[in-house]
């Protein structure tokens, strides 16, 4: 299993643990090199990010198996999820954000989020993200403190549960 530290390789884990199976992490320094180890043969599988999978499945470089999320990919509607593959509630996602300095200003971070969700909201934005394989969804700032901090704790238990470290 070819992986890049955070997301992808919790999810190989993770999916290698309820799973009772015996994958071997292969680390790569980002998704690209991970994706083209994949590609290339160097590795036989990969847990990456859909947005760096999706355009090579079309092409047959790449064979989507499942998705990590409860609900099918949009832009895979084919690839079922771990769910669905007999897995019950396996969910691990990665997701994408923008964090500002703790000592910023509150009107700055209302005006950075109004922005920013005014933004998403724009069809040529949506389109492209959804066309990399990404979901849109906005959250005020503190939906998005309370969300990464959900995050953070969850992974943290599943990081201890399986005495992983990543480094």
């Amino acid at each position: 299993m070819s992986s890049v530290i955070g997301g992808g390789r919790v999810a190989g884990e993770l999916f290698k643990d309820v799973a009772k199976i015996d994958i071997v992490n292969v680390p790569y320094g980002g998704g690209a090199p991970a994706v083209i180890a994949a590609i290339g043969g160097h590795t036989s599988m990969l847990v990456g990010n859909v947005f760096e999978c999706v355009r090579h499945i079309p092409t047959g470089k790449l064979r989507g198996i499942v998705v990590t999320s409860l609900k099918r990919d949009n832009t895979l509607p084919q690839v079922p999820t771990i769910d669905e593959s007999g897995w019950p509630g396996f969910e691990l996602l990665n997701w994408f954000g923008t964090v500002v300095r703790t000592s910023t200003p509150r009107p700055i971070i209302e005006r950075l989020s109004s922005e920013i969700g005014k933004a998403l909201q724009l069809p040529d934005v949506n389109d492209l993200l959804a066309k990399q394989g990404m979901n849109v969804g906005a959250m005020n700032p503190e939906q998005f403190d309370a969300y990464i901090r959900n995050e953070m704790a969850r992974n943290e238990k599943i990081l201890r549960r399986l005495s992983l470290r990543l480094d």
